[in-house]
């Protein structure tokens, strides 16, 4: 079976999934819907300037639309046939049928919402392949400035500048193509996050999330009537969303007693005997550890 998702998302995501990052995750329900299952496949080509992110869900409820939430901000849709199957597609440079990827996923919580605004099924995506010592580096090319990841002392010894974020995801160098572009951008300021109108480069520098659009409004960290959840993590430890599973890549080293964070309706949240917080969002999980 792994094997089979490894091969359906390299004829997805093309051949340089095999010369860079792989990750790969299955999803998991979250009580809403018990027969969903999904999974994501993320892929970062080798020197961190191009991400594309691909979710696929089966056994959801048919012929409908579903939210795509990635670090708390609705980032596309993913929409069922009348199996209740369906794809979606993300890309920093986004081609025919692909939506904006606008943001790093690694090491943020991944999630696909009904509409209604609960959590059908989510995960965590592992950050372990992220480089601590490495910086967004703005190289010249002849098209403006490419962006990879490198070491300070690599980026300035190939003629570079280095950024002030850590991830090309979104492109911080004001010269690369397309870097005065005006975009939407979800920014996190005092604890309440914004959508603003304002170039590529400057959403990079405020470390936001690159949005199409800023109507509808992508950035609201929950819908009406929808509560954050606290629930037992069933699966005894592993990614943020305490059922992690496997997949490439390991989760955030939680502990066993760490309580999962669920996008679900008062109601919902009751009848699984978890306890309800307000409306928020689950990324950073804000639920506390069990005793």
């Amino acid at each position: 079976m792994a094997a089979g998702v490894v091969i359906a998302g390299i004829g997805l995501l093309g051949i340089e999934a095999q010369a860079g990052i792989l990750i790969k995750r299955p999803l998991q329900p979250t009580g809403v819907d018990a027969d969903a299952r999904g999974h994501t496949i993320v892929v970062i080509n080798h020197n961190g300037g191009r991400g594309r992110l691909m979710v696929r869900g089966a056994n959801l409820a048919p012929a409908s639309t579903f939210s795509i939430v990635l670090g708390g901000i609705r980032i596309g849709r993913l929409v069922t046939g009348v199996r209740g199957n369906g794809h979606a597609r993300f890309s920093t440079r986004p081609g025919r049928r692909e939506q904006t990827l606008g943001t790093d996923p690694r090491g943020k919580h991944l999630e696909i919402a009904d509409d209604q605004g609960e959590d059908v099924l989510d995960d965590d995506i592992p950050d372990d392949s992220v480089q601590p010592d490495e910086k967004a580096c703005c190289l010249p090319d002849d098209g403006g400035e490419e962006c990879e990841d490198r070491t300070a002392d690599d980026c300035q010894a190939e003629g570079g500048k280095v950024a002030d974020v850590s991830s090309c995801m979104p492109n911080p160098c004001a010269t690369a193509p397309g870097g005065d572009e005006e975009v939407g951008c979800c920014i996190v300021r005092n604890d309440e996050v914004e959508c603003e109108q304002t170039t590529i480069g400057e959403c990079a520098a405020e470390s936001g999330t690159k949005v199409d659009s800023c109507n509808p409004n992508p950035c609201a960290p929950s819908s009406p009537g929808v509560v954050r959840c606290c629930l037992p993590d069933a699966s005894g430890g592993g990614s943020g969303s305490g059922r992690g599973g496997s997949g490439s890549g390991s989760g955030s080293g939680e502990t066993e007693n760490e309580m999962e964070c669920e996008q679900l309706t008062a109601d919902h949240c009751m009848a699984l005997h978890g306890t309800s917080m307000d409306a928020g969002s689950c990324d950073p999980n804000p639920c506390p550890a069990s005793p």
